[in-house]
């Protein structure tokens, strides 16, 4: 049960109203006497408080509850305002850019995309970003119910080494053709006027923070987002209930572990045996494509002759026990065991997710991973690591985004 802290009344004051904001933030619907049961407030405390949040529009009143008897009074029922805020989300991708609107629960409400040519030009990004921006933080430019709605905040989850305190793009592995310490920030501002705080950080980072903002993992003080897209792999880690990003902003690089010094081809940052070298979805497929004379009776070319094999395929095959689809798999997973328990011993997290290309592997996959992980080094000592499969899709970084922001504003910028 929360408790009162602070020295003074207004200390009181605002740290009770933090609480039962936190409360109504968490909630889809509350009563006074289902936040009173949470909280050691008093009733006309609470009146007080909600009655003030109403003012400021961040709470509202939706009606009567349902009693709990029929001869008991109907209780007041309020929610947290969803439209008390909005939200500019933007993910740079490899392939695309997604431009999104969020409201103050982080929901997205307006989604643009727009595709990429490979190695797009930096400048050419920039002036899709700023016009976006330059629309819709104009509030007069929102549907008329959100007319009322204000801008928390601007956020980029980018490709590449993100500087996220001065707004720089130190290199991007699949961008050759950015300039090196590129100026994302100055390059947005120099096109619009930013009306409210910006922030940007690498788009594995904002995944790791829907993850623990939205997807069930509130309670991991500790966590290790694996994100794989497109050919990239990378990280978001959080310790300590923080993201950590490091003095030059490279932990989560993990994509550029070498696993394979041995390897033959070249990673696209330079090196060569890079861990996404080695899980890449391009060399399972081809893998897949190759193996139609050898392995005929594969459930992956039996039924599939007039379209191409995707990830879904080999997922599927090898969780009904298609033995070339288990064979393709055992590889990855002996590479992903030995990426992430090289990530154990660094970071000791309570839980792996699984992000991107990977998040729909199936049992098969996860199974073996797990056992893989336990047998890969200290194997008289039990890990206990959990390995979670990700709910969001390519979206996850644009909700991360939004939960970032509105983190900083309800926790360091609002006026309680």
């Amino acid at each position: 049960m929360a408790k009162q802290s602070g020295h003074n009344p207004s200390s009181v004051r605002i740290n009770n109203r933090r609480m039962v904001l936190n409360e109504f933030r968490e909630a889809k619907t509350l009563t006074v006497t289902e936040i009173s049961q949470k909280i050691q407030l008093s009733k006309t405390t609470l009146w007080k408080i909600i009655d003030h949040f109403i003012e400021e529009n961040l709470i509202i009143n939706i009606g009567k509850a349902v009693a709990t008897d029929d001869v008991g009074k109907k209780p007041e029922l309020y929610k947290f305002n969803a439209t008390y805020s909005y939200q500019i989300s933007i993910a740079i991708y490899e392939h695309m850019v997604i431009l999104a609107i969020t409201d103050a629960r982080s929901s997205i409400f307006y989604k643009e995309k727009v595709f990429l040519k490979e190695n797009e030009e930096l400048d050419k990004i920039i002036e899709i970003i700023s016009a976006f921006i330059e629309t819709w933080q104009n509030p007069e430019n929102l549907p008329e119910e959100r007319s009322n709605s204000i801008l928390a905040g601007i956020a980029i989850a980018s490709s590449g080494v993100i500087d996220s305190e001065q707004g720089n793009c130190f290199t991007a592995s699949r961008f050759h053709s950015w300039p090196v310490l590129a100026p994302i920030k100055k390059m947005i501002e120099d096109r619009v006027e930013l009306k409210a705080p910006f922030y940007i950080d690498n788009y594995n980072r904002y995944f790791a923070f829907a993850e623990k903002a939205l997807g069930g993992f509130r309670d991991n003080a500790n966590i290790v987002d694996i994100v794989t897209t497109n050919g990239g792999l990378g990280a978001g880690i959080i310790a300590e209930n923080k993201i950590k990003r490091g003095p030059r902003f490279l932990t989560g690089e993990i994509g550029h572990m070498c696993l394979d010094p041995n390897h033959k081809e070249e990673c696209h940052c330079g090196g060569h045996g890079c861990f996404e070298q080695l899980v890449s979805s391009d060399i399972i497929l081809k893998k897949a494509e190759d193996g139609r004379t050898n392995h005929p009776k594969s459930s992956l070319y039996s039924d599939k002759t007039d379209r191409e094999i995707t990830m879904s395929d080999i997922f599927t095959g090898a969780d009904t026990g298609d033995a070339w689809c288990m064979e393709i798999l055992d590889e990855i997973i002996n590479w992903f065991a030995i990426g992430i328990q090289n990530i154990i011993l660094v970071f000791n997290p309570e839980v792996v997710i699984i992000s991107g290309d990977y998040r729909t592997a199936g049992p098969y996959f996860r199974t073996n991973l797990s056992k893989r992980i336990e047998k890969q080094s200290l194997i008289r000592m039990p890990k206990n690591i959990r390995i979670e499969y990700s709910n969001f899709n390519e979206e996850g970084s644009i909700l991360g985004a939004s939960c970032y922001i509105l983190h900083d504003y309800f926790n360091n910028r609002f006026e309680y």
